[in-house]
C-alpha cells in the first residue's frame, strides 16, 4: 500500500500529503483553488455505540472526542 496507510495508523491516511493521494486539503495562496479542510471527523461504530474524534490536522489530533452509547 502506498502512503500513510502502510504505517499502521488507520487515521494516518487523513493527513497524506503525497500528490493525488491527499485527503487533507490545504492549497497554496493564489489561484482559484479555495478548497480547505477545516477539520476531520472520525466515527467508529461499535455494538455498544459510536466514538467520535475530531482532528484539526496532523499536529492537532483529538481536539474533541466523545463516546455515545446505546
Amino acid at each position: 500500500m502506498a502512503g500513510r496507510l502502510k504505517d499502521g495508523d488507520p487515521t494516518g491516511i487523513l493527513f497524506e500529503r503525497e500528490p493525488a493521494h491527499e485527503i487533507l486539503r490545504s492549497p497554496g495562496d493564489g489561484g482559484d483553488d479555495y478548497g480547505k479542510t477545516l477539520a476531520t471527523g472520525v466515527f467508529e461504530l461499535g455494538s455498544d455505540g459510536v466514538a467520535i474524534a475530531i482532528h484539526d490536522g496532523p499536529d492537532n489530533r483529538n481536539i474533541h472526542s466523545i463516546q455515545l452509547t446505546n
